[in-house]
């Protein structure tokens, strides 16, 4: 069989690998060149894409020295280890060890994460033999589905490559259990997820059980899977460990509640989406080949859709579907595509099946749309009014220095300076105590005048989506499906605030009182050395701090060590 170098080798095969690389460069570079073109250029990295700046943080702090990531915004947490996955920021600070900027950093990882797509989409379309045609139809398609997920840095820029080499080398697996090369690149990407990111490696090892139950009953695949199951499980033994290690940490299940962990058995509107993205295709493509339908696609559906309702079985919901979306929409518009080359064969119900897939995948792209066009309505370089105090702030200040800053100020902190910031939404999503990240926030607000309502209206700042947002939401769903059954003592319906208690949110006002009430003894507390704060915002004027420099509308004021 003609072997996949020899094809590259083929100057048409070639031109339309780079055809296909370039495709996806246009998609993705568009949106920056438009930045570039309507609003002029920044050297603080913009965010098309919600989190960015979180994973940014991350890729940063691997390049300063914290391999674990630790806690970029917090110096105290700094060395602590990584609650969740890792090796994709690894592989995103690979830029910022060769030198490049944190701006230069994210246009380089775009420009080769993209590429690697486009190989990854060419391997896979080479894996069902699909003609240069269909593979440059399919890399638009699903680069365009995919084009949020594949501008956010790290997550899921660098895992969707890797997704698709391991759903290629699956296919081919399939088709060839006993080559050895296949057996190989089967192994290579299953180990990798278990290093890139946690969804990644639970459809995995769904996808492994799957294989293991065609094993017992097809003789042919049972030795090469034992095999490549010898070599996952060598290669992803310490990671496997280091897992183990992580959910033994003493804060760990505090801090994943925060995140988003739920101990019920339901499932949301989310898991339902997720059955619906992964069902509708499936049909469509059985519509459209009968007899004929790939086994992979099946392998695929069931892998996804069990890895997206697993705390139906476990009982722990750590926002799965929401994550396994992202897998599903690539499952979904992947398979929307083969149906519609599927029409080739002039089958009236193929032309069905492929206008449900594309209005059903259609519909979803939309939403994607929308937020593209209210970002880019506006400038989004807002970072870089911040330009100035970030230079300064490098030039004078130490590394390591603990700053007291506006949060829209702190969440570039770790990103274009050496130095901490007493606290930032984003560090609740690192390794803490509920009670350390309450009085962060608390103390962040020294120079404020919280409210009750104010404290109320920050809950989620603090006490993350979990705690805010999805323990309510789960308890009025386990309310709403008791009542639906029928049962008795189902209890009552409630909202964030009830579901907390008032006196939890005036225990925190009674804190924060206490905190104004001593400002000087707050910033030595935690080791504050800079406050950065709105010119028109004076501190009182009994504290000992030293005016350093006044840019723009922001003062930077030194706190002395012996501040008392």
């Amino acid at each position: 069989m003609t072997t996949y170098l020899s094809l590259l080798a083929q100057s048409k095969e070639m031109r339309s690998i780079l055809l296909g690389v370039c495709i996806t460069w246009f998609f993705l570079l568009a949106p920056y060149a438009y930045v570039l073109m309507a609003w002029g250029t920044y050297s603080v990295p913009i965010e098309l894409v919600d989190d960015s700046h979180y994973y940014l943080a991350r890729m940063v702090a691997v390049s300063h020295g914290y391999p674990l990531i630790g806690n970029p915004y917090i110096a105290e947490h700094a060395n602590d280890p990584a609650i969740a996955f890792f090796g994709a920021d690894w592989l995103g600070a690979i830029p910022l060890f060769l030198g490049f900027s944190v701006v230069g950093a994210e246009l380089w990882n775009i420009v080769f994460w993209s590429a690697a797509s486009a190989l990854s989409l060419w391997y896979f379309a080479r894996s069902f033999a699909w003609s240069s045609r269909q593979y440059l139809f399919l890399v638009s398609v699903v680069t365009v589905s995919a084009l949020p997920m594949l501008l956010r840095p790290v997550a899921m820029q660098i895992v969707f490559p890797l997704f698709l080499a391991f759903l290629a080398a699956l296919k081919g697996w399939l088709d060839e259990p006993h080559s050895h090369r296949r057996s190989v690149l089967l192994a290579l990407f299953s180990i990798i997820p278990f290093y890139l990111y946690t969804y990644f490696w639970q459809i995995v090892v769904v996808a492994f059980a799957i294989l293991h139950l065609i094993a017992w009953k097809k003789a042919q695949y049972r030795m090469p899977l034992f095999w490549v199951d010898c070599a996952v499980g060598i290669g992803a033994l310490p990671m496997a460990l280091y897992t183990l290690h992580q959910l033994s940490l003493p804060l760990y299940w505090e801090t994943v509640t925060r995140i988003g962990f739920v101990a019920t058995h339901t499932f949301g509107f989310s898991g339902v989406l997720a059955a619906l993205f992964i069902v509708v295709p499936l049909f469509a493509l059985w519509f459209s080949y009968r007899s004929s339908l790939d086994s992979f696609w099946v392998i695929v559906a069931i892998s996804l859709w069990v890895a997206a309702w697993s705390n139906v079985i476990s009982g722990k919901d750590l926002e799965t579907a929401v994550h396994m979306m992202r897998f599903v929409m690539v499952y979904a518009v992947s398979a929307s595509v083969a149906v519609l080359f599927s029409l080739e064969n002039k089958k009236t119900i193929s032309i069905y099946a492929a206008l449900i897939c594309v209005v059903v995948v259609g519909v979803y792209q939309l939403h994607d749309v929308y937020r593209f066009s209210a970002v880019l309505s506006s400038d989004p370089r807002t970072g870089e009014q911040y330009a100035p105090l970030f230079t300064w702030l490098n030039e004078h200040a130490q590394t390591g220095d603990v700053v007291l800053s506006p949060y829209d100020i702190g969440r570039y902190m770790p990103i274009m300076t050496t130095q901490f910031v007493l606290y930032h939404p984003n560090a609740e999503l690192f390794l803490m105590s509920d009670r350390e990240v309450e009085d962060r926030y608390l103390a962040s607000h020294v120079f404020d005048s919280l409210t009750l309502s104010d404290i109320e209206r920050d809950f989620r700042l603090y006490a993350g989506a979990g705690n805010s947002l999805h323990q309510y939401k789960t308890h009025n769903r386990e309310v709403t499906l008791c009542r639906w059954l029928q049962q008795s003592d189902c209890g009552v319906y409630a909202t964030e605030f009830s579901w907390r208690g008032e006196a939890y949110f005036r225990s925190l006002l009674n804190r924060f009182q206490d905190i104004q009430r001593s400002p000087s003894k707050t910033l030595r507390t935690w080791n504050v050395r800079y406050v950065i704060l709105d010119s028109i915002k004076l501190p009182k004027s009994n504290l000992p701090l030293q005016v350093q420099v006044v840019i723009g509308p922001y003062t930077i004021y030194r706190v002395p060590v012996t501040t008392s």
